[in-house]
């Protein structure tokens, strides 16, 4: 954390994140086997072993969408310079957060109440790209009943999908 707030550049800012990261991904087999040895049945240990590796997977997963969030500036710029009106969703609110910083706009997220959201977009509808070059939105709080975005953009931009582990 230190790191982070000491980066002098995106790119030292980048680096000191995946710092973290990693920090955090080694520090959890060591908190889950705290828990294992305490825990004496033979199903419970099987199920501490699926989390770890669920948290793995999902640490994996948010280090990847940290990597797409510059390509996607790119291609967006791009995309924007070329007039298109393009939605981005994504799953982290960290990635979604991060392209909407990169072009100076409010991310719809879980924290907008349902209220605001259509508000947002209406917004977006009515600016035609002027303060609002895209609308970036976590695809679990802007994934349904937004009005209008569909018509007022031209591409749609999914930085990361959806992942629900199979049932048995």
């Amino acid at each position: 954390s230190a790191a982070c707030g000491l980066a002098g550049s995106v790119g030292q800012l980048v680096a000191a994140r995946v710092l973290q990261a990693v920090g955090a991904a080694l520090l959890t087999p060591a908190s889950l086997s705290l828990v294992l040895a305490a825990t004496a049945a033979k199903d419970a240990v099987k199920r501490m072993m699926q989390c770890e590796i669920l948290v793995k997977m999902t640490a994996l997963r948010q280090l990847a969408g940290r990597g797409k969030i510059g390509p996607a500036v790119e291609w967006l710029t791009t995309a924007v310079e070329s007039g298109a009106r393009p939605v981005v969703f994504g799953i982290h609110t960290e990635v979604v957060s991060g392209i909407g910083a990169a072009f100076r706009v409010r991310v719809l997220d879980g924290g907008v109440s349902p209220a605001d959201r259509q508000k947002m977009v209406d917004s977006f509808v009515r600016d035609r790209g002027v303060s609002w070059p895209i609308f970036a939105a976590q695809l679990q709080a802007g994934g349904t009943g937004l009005d209008g975005l569909q018509a007022a953009s031209s591409d749609v931009l999914i930085l990361e999908q959806p992942w629900k582990p199979s049932v048995k």
